[in-house]
């Protein structure tokens, strides 16, 4: 039993962190809300649940998932719900972050504590924002300040909340469903008229403006709306938003089965009536169920996935297992050491599942844009970890696969707020043979460049802080690095090889001095320079340590560098917030190797 105590630790861990987390983003309404969460919608060419709507809507506006304060236990779910079904209240929910004094001085919101605003104080300013949007957004996005990028990207948000706001009807229409009814009797009476009577004389002009009110309506509804919810009846039809299928029935298209359903759940969310609501919501997924078979599957998956959180879960275990690590050091304990290693294959694990998860709902390879590379490069490196943790068993394998896998799962988390990290595939990247080899095998390269170069800064550090390590720990820590220096080539090579036959299949050319093409030779050449030069005699481990590092600096640069030139055929991930933190990043690089250089030259490892 003591021979499994780290591991049975390590799920105990588990279990307990993944229901915490659950249950932290689940909803503690008394409707159905949870339930109401899973239907599915399109939006941005994919179908997806309510919940990552939800989700990827606050990721955007509130740069995380959670409220604080009086508004702490409104989950996700919550909070769409009130936009979509009751907007006099979303509106007064602080959700829009705002950092920029300038914008805060803007809006008259000197004296708040807060950097998260509600719509209702946003809204007396909306005029103003939208005049300055305006100007702005004619520019060139190199020449614009701080001010006026954070003042674009907030009207940016305003956009998508006032998108959410009107999907489902106009928003604080105070009797949706019977505002239908009455344009549905004024389809009954006025279009027949407009038919057979070209001057229309007999139709009442009360009634006209009437029917000319609700027409301008569900055509802004058509618009404006964020997403759409109205699921096809047959292969031969497109999903619709609720606006253009409520004007479908002027042309005397039959009404959609899932609007009155959705506006009736809308009537009872308002009356709080639990009971209506939940029958209503069972006769819409039977609905959906008998027309859209297979369809409930996918979405209850994702909405599974984005409530346990498997990349934060993970985070929180690569954290455990690298401090464990650390008290391994303190106090010796091959305990600690097994229970650390035991955290670590059970992040991985937790990872692996959150890829495959990730695989079933895109029907896609692991890696389809920056977003899944920094899930994929991190996984990769927290294997390969593994396997060096398994052979050498000296906690370095463990040490930079545990710090590796955080860092790689950060970024991601940031990478997410750009919007939905299940995107759909722009044509020229749409082709699952070439993202299941190509991509992959390219981006396994980066992991291992990646892994060689930390495993070379952890050296680094270890000898700052103990430099009388024995010469077996030194050959051990460059077998290690010259391996995984070995495995970076042959999947960077090969990678960029099969990279080259995608573009000639896509543009008409194998290789065209694009940025990103370069960015992956320079990683090629850089792990052949390192290995010729180690084989020639010219450097040793000292050598070998100080080149790796750099490998980071190029690895860095072709993985996320050549998408923020903005140029070239592969420039589909530019994000210029990004620049300052690869720039920092590299400068940490640049210390690391300038203190390799000069603790390195000790006496003992001038041989090695």
């Amino acid at each position: 039993m003591k021979r499994f105590a780290p591991f049975i630790s390590s799920l105990v861990f588990l279990l307990l962190l993944t229901i915490s987390t659950y249950r932290s983003s689940s909803t503690h309404s008394s409707l159905a809300l949870e339930s109401w969460g899973k239907i599915p919608v399109l939006h941005e060419g994919r179908v997806k649940p309510l919940d990552s709507i939800a989700r990827s809507a606050l990721l955007t506006l509130r740069e995380k998932q959670s409220f604080s304060g009086p508004y702490s236990s409104l989950a996700p779910i919550d909070w769409l719900a009130k936009v979509l079904m009751n907007n006099e209240e979303s509106d007064k929910i602080p959700v829009f972050r705002i950092d920029h004094p300038d914008i805060i001085h803007l809006l008259n919101q000197e004296n708040s504590h807060s950097k998260y605003f509600s719509f209702e104080e946003i809204e007396p300013y909306l005029e103003k924002l939208r005049e300055q949007a305006v100007v702005i957004g004619e520019m060139e996005s190199k020449s614009r300040d701080a001010y006026q990028n954070a003042l674009l990207q907030l009207w940016e948000k305003v956009i998508l909340y006032t998108g959410l706001s009107h999907t489902l009807y106009i928003a604080n229409a105070e009797l949706p469903l019977d505002e239908l009814l009455l344009f549905e009797e004024g389809i009954k009476i006025i279009v027949p008229l407009w038919l057979n009577d070209g001057e229309h004389t007999e139709i009442d002009q009360r009634d006209q403006a009437l029917f000319q009110w609700f027409w301008e309506r569900y055509q802004f509804i058509s618009r404006a709306a964020h997403f759409q919810i109205l699921y096809p009846l047959s292969q031969d039809e497109e999903w619709k938003n609720m606006g253009s299928g409520i004007l479908s029935l002027i042309s005397g298209s039959e009404k959609h089965p899932a609007i009155d359903p959705i506006l009736t759940m809308i009537k009872h969310y308002r009356e709080s009536d639990k009971v209506a609501f939940q029958k209503t919501l069972d006769e819409y997924y039977f609905q959906v169920n008998s027309l859209q078979t297979g369809l409930s599957n996918s979405v209850r998956l994702e909405s599974f996935f984005n409530h346990i959180q498997p990349f934060y879960v993970s985070i929180v275990l690569y954290i455990c297992s690298f401090l464990l690590l650390m008290f391994t050091g303190l106090f010796e304990s091959h305990f600690l050491k097994k229970t650390s290693f035991s955290f670590l294959v059970t992040a991985c694990t937790l990872h692996t599942l959150g890829l495959i998860c990730r695989i079933i709902i895109e029907q896609r390879p692991p890696v389809t844009n920056l977003y899944s590379s920094a899930i994929f490069v991190g996984w990769g490196a927290v294997c390969l970890g593994i396997v060096l943790e398994r052979i050498y068993r000296n906690g370095l394998g463990s040490i930079v696969a545990s710090v590796l896998g955080c860092l790689t799962l950060i970024i991601a988390h940031h990478l997410s707020l750009q919007g939905d990290t299940m995107e759909v595939m722009r044509a020229v990247l749409d082709s699952n043979f070439w993202l299941s080899t190509h991509v992959v095998t390219v981006t396994l390269g980066y992991s291992a460049s990646f892994l060689a170069g930390f495993l070379a800064i952890a050296y680094v550090i270890r000898q700052c802080f103990s430099p009388q390590l024995d010469q077996a720990s030194s050959v051990s820590v460059g077998k290690m690095v010259y391996g995984i220096i070995c495995f970076s080539l042959f999947f960077s090579f090969v990678g960029t090889v099969l990279g080259g036959i995608w573009a000639d299949q896509s543009w008409g050319r194998f290789w065209g001095w694009d940025p990103k093409e370069n960015g992956a030779l320079m990683i090629v050449l850089w792990n052949a320079i390192i290995l010729h030069a180690r084989w020639g005699g010219m450097i040793k481990l000292r050598g070998t340590i100080l080149l790796a590092i750099v490998g980071n600096i190029i690895t860095s640069f072709s993985w996320f560098g050549v998408n923020m030139l903005g140029v070239g055929l592969h420039s589909y991930g530019f994000m210029e917030e990004a620049f300052f933190w690869l720039l920092a990043f590299m400068g940490t690089q640049v210390l690391f190797i300038a203190i390799g250089a000069f603790n390195l030259r000790s006496k003992k490892l001038k041989s090695l």
